[in-house]
């Protein structure tokens, strides 16, 4: 089954410096007129980046929720690093904690996932009682891929330069897509 997490505490840390976008901009490191400007296309387009391919480029903190238990749970956009809290509500609508005996986390394979150990606990019934929050992305910004950083790059030169602009064809050209291709994350959905 197909989980969708969201982030409840993003990075701190950009997966391409302020300095680096300049550069790629051809824009002088003493001119910081724009500053503030190709700072926030670096934010967007990390974002649109990881959206696509599917991972968590910088450390954050994401959350999946669930109504149940269901076997294999999957933590998409990683690379997971680890579980920060896994809590239910059990059959009397209490939370309860998972304890770290009860599961493994497989974060070996190319979409990390919970297995419980023996069986999972009963839940209340009721929607979302089940929630992981965990941790994903790595810590620097050298580790990003480096087709994530030079697929950042393009889309910050794209939406720098035709901000604006009427973009019929889409943010996400093809280059920048054929670049992210390399190192998506698909899962399926049964």
């Amino acid at each position: 089954m197909i989980h969708y997490s969201k982030v409840i505490q993003p990075n701190y840390h950009d997966p391409v410096w302020l300095s680096e976008a300049k550069d790629h901009l051809n824009i002088e490191s003493d001119d910081t007129s724009k500053d503030a400007l190709i700072t926030q296309k670096i934010v967007t387009a990390s974002a649109m980046c990881e959206k696509y391919a599917g991972l968590s480029f910088m450390t954050q903190t994401r959350r999946v929720t669930l109504d149940s238990f269901c076997g294999d749970v999957i933590l998409p956009y990683g690379p997971v690093q680890s579980i920060d809290s896994f809590v239910y509500l059990d059959s009397d609508d209490v939370e309860q904690p998972v304890d770290a005996a009860d599961y493994t986390l497989d974060t070996n394979s190319a979409l990390a996932k919970v297995r419980v150990t023996d069986s999972w606990p009963t839940t209340s019934g009721t929607m979302n009682n089940v929630q992981i929050d965990y941790i994903a992305g790595v810590d620097n910004a050298v580790d990003v891929f480096p087709e994530a950083r030079e697929a950042i790059f393009r889309l910050v030169a794209k939406l720098f330069e035709h901000r604006g602009d009427s973009n019929d064809g889409g943010l996400m050209s093809e280059e920048i897509t054929d670049l992210l291709d390399t190192i998506k994350v698909y899962w399926y959905a049964g």
